[in-house]
């Protein structure tokens, strides 16, 4: 749903049908390729679950594009103690050291994630 002028907190303007500050584009299919079942696994991103923090955005390869931290604190331990974060870098769509192949166009020219976790 668009917001409207009347709606929008960041100006008084009220002009224009469509306020230019305010847009969502949820991009989860994009960042969490469905072809990459990793993160559509029990306990992960792809999934609903119960979260206690938000994830975090970082560039931890130093290669200028952020990106991906959940500490995943929201669900028991396992038996192991395993399934504790996700850490995943950006790569680009075509990226394929690791046999993900992503067809469907990026309307947003957004990077995906890569677990490395």
């Amino acid at each position: 749903e668009e917001l409207t002028c009347r709606d929008c907190l960041m100006c008084k303007k009220h002009t224009s049908k469509k306020c230019p500050l305010g847009s969502f584009v949820d991009a989860t299919e994009y960042m969490f390729p469905i072809v990459d079942s990793y993160w559509y696994q029990m306990k992960h991103s792809g999934r609903p679950y119960k979260h206690e923090g938000s994830p975090l955005f970082v560039d931890i390869n130093n290669d200028g594009v952020l990106d991906y931290f959940n500490s995943m604190h929201g669900h028991k331990l396992d038996e192991n103690g395993y399934d504790r974060m996700e850490l995943a870098e950006s790569v680009p769509k075509s990226f394929m050291k690791d046999n993900i192949n992503v067809k469907k166009n990026n309307p947003y020219n957004l990077q995906r994630l890569r677990h490395v976790s």
